[in-house]
């Protein structure tokens, strides 16, 4: 499900790449008429998609179900389904990756695994893991990675002060061991301020500094409401930092067909610890960031994606029962502030779970194991598809519930959605949106599938072209006066050198009003874009980029490029 549900078109997302041709505005190489085929689907309603998994007393899945075995609710109201499918590990593990064949200086930013099979994510979290804890859970990684079953295609991200992908979807355990070989060297520099120690290092730190410069030192008591201070405000940095790392994960993968399962290991969550505590501080500081947590899960449920948290402390002991909600607000020992921070992490990870139909695991040594179990669970699963009767598009939440005719089972399945209208973004904030999937640590976005054709200046042409083309399914067209098809997309382009600077910039929005013969057409070869950009001689990344404005869903992808010196070519 796409944004709460998937709009006008299920596409068929191993042959899009045939579907989306270079834009008329510049020619490209020719393409066959295989190439242009598009195998979509076009429906005019909202459609909801809901990932099932069901297993029995010894945690297997349960295989055989047909629709009729199901009972879909929405706020309580059956739904009729519209659309059923299972999925079973041994029904794709053997089939090959299909390979993805462009021309001479076409790319694109999908490219598919193994069909009709889920894909993985596995994130080590480093910014939400203490230092001691790393070294215990990058073994089990690698034990994981290592063992992991074959043909399951997976892909390896880690967050430090950044987002970044180590390795893209692979079915290599190799690939996938070397990769997490490199975590810890590549982020021991990528270090936001976090621990008590720390900050009261760093305050010390200041006194000094401030007797040297022969200024008096602070006062015990102004020293103490500065740390409180300056770490509400580092925790509240890495909440941030961590919610919107998630979101950008959501965005580089929501283009990819089907379920995706993302393995989250981290130590725990950082809940802000503030002066007043309500009668339960779980609820307390997940209220803090309510509106942040749900829209989260909300991105992460529309891109079908499960989240399975899983805890590297393992078993942790609890710390003396002295502690009680509702005692004094103040005094709490560092045990029992640790007792809460706990609380709130288990609290929030299992909304975020529930919210996108996986589980979260704490409290438990055998990190592998649950590794495993969390991708045996997203690989064996059941889809359902209904179009909710409920056609209010209101921006509330509904909540779905799926019964099964048979007892002596567990079902798992996203709690529900926002049913949110088609907004469309103002420019400045399309223009924010999209500046920040051109930074180089986010990877590539696939929530709109693009083909780009970029070609190097020549003896007639001083300056990089580049051509965009979208897949139409992905976008939003509103209806206009004289049965015209409305929409606005903007592009970018963004060189980067060797060194990730940043080089030149091209920009340009698309403000589309089309007949109706020009909207087939479209639909037939995509919808197009076009960037000009001019680049000193050198080797660069081009960062190619657009935003649809009626569904805010971004697409990027990087093209390697050299641009060649003049005098040189003449030699």
């Amino acid at each position: 499900m796409r944004a709460g549900f998937c709009c006008v078109c299920i596409l068929i997302c191993g042959s899009v790449l045939g579907q989306t041709v270079s834009p008329p505005v510049a020619a490209s190489p020719a393409s066959s008429p295989a190439d242009n085929a598009m195998p979509t689907f076009h429906a005019t309603s909202r459609l909801v998609l809901v990932d099932v998994v069901v297993t029995g007393k010894h945690a297997e899945f349960v295989r055989g179900l047909k629709p009729d075995d199901f009972t879909l609710l929405e706020n309580g109201k059956p739904q009729r389904i519209s659309a059923f499918s299972a999925h079973a590990a041994s029904d794709a593990a053997q089939r090959p990756a299909p390979q993805i064949q462009l021309p001479p200086h076409q790319y694109t930013n999908f490219s598919a695994p193994a069909p009709d099979h889920p894909i993985t994510i596995v994130l080590m979290d480093m910014l939400d893991t203490e230092f001691s804890d790393r070294t215990y859970a990058r073994q089990q990684m690698l034990k994981f990675l290592s063992t992991m079953p074959a043909g399951q295609p997976v892909a390896l991200f880690v967050l430090g002060s950044s987002l970044q992908m180590l390795q893209g979807f692979t079915q290599s355990s190799d690939a996938l061991v070397a990769a997490a070989k490199s975590i810890i060297d590549k982020n021991e520099n990528a270090h936001l301020l976090t621990s008590q120690q720390e900050v009261q290092d760093a305050a010390d730190m200041d006194t000094d500094l401030a007797i040297i410069a022969g200024q008096s030192p602070a006062s015990p008591i102004s020293i103490e409401r500065a740390l409180q201070g300056y770490e509400a405000y580092q925790t509240d940095v890495r909440i941030r930092s961590t919610l919107a790392s998630l979101r950008a994960l959501a965005q580089a993968v929501a283009g990819y067909p089907g379920r995706k399962n993302l393995i989250w290991a981290l130590r725990k969550l950082p809940i802000g610890l503030w002066s007043e505590f309500d009668n339960d501080s779980r609820q307390l500081h997940y209220l803090l960031y309510q509106r942040e947590v749900h829209e989260l899960s909300s991105l992460l449920a529309s891109s079908q994606i499960a989240v399975y948290p899983i805890n590297v402390r393992g078993l942790e002991v609890h710390a003396p029962s002295g502690i009680q909600m509702g005692i004094p607000k103040i005094g709490f020992s560092r045990d029992q502030l640790q007792t809460l921070a706990r609380w709130n992490t288990e609290f929030t990870v299992n909304e975020i779970a529930k919210e996108t139909g996986g589980e979260a695991f704490y409290n438990q040594n055998d990190l592998r194991a649950l590794m495993l179990r969390s991708l045996d669970e997203g690989t064996n699963y059941y889809t359902l598809a209904y179009v909710p009767q409920d056609r209010d598009w209101n921006g509330k939440y509904r909540k779905i519930a799926v019964k099964l005719a048979m007892e002596g089972v567990k079902i798992r399945y996203r709690n529900g959605y926002y049913a949110m209208p088609d907004q469309p973004a103002e420019q400045k904030d399309a223009a924010r949106l999209l500046a920040l999937a051109m930074q180089p640590s986010v990877p590539e976005s696939t929530r709109l599938l693009l083909k780009v054709a970029v070609l190097p200046p020549d003896a007639g042409r001083k300056s990089v072209s580049i051509d965009l083309a979208i897949n139409p399914g992905d976008l939003i067209f509103t209806d206009g006066p004289d049965q015209r098809k409305l929409t606005i997309v903007d592009f970018m382009a963004v060189a980067l050198d060797k060194k990730l600077k940043e080089s030149g910039v091209a920009s340009n929005t698309v403000d589309a009003t089309m007949r109706l013969e020009t909207y087939k057409q479209v639909m037939q070869t995509g919808f197009p874009g076009h960037l000009d950009l001019e680049l000193k001689p050198g080797k660069y990344v081009l960062r190619l980029g657009a935003i649809d404005r009626n569904s805010q869903k971004i697409g990027t992808v990087d093209v390697p490029i050299t641009i060649p010196d003049p005098e040189t070519a003449q030699k």
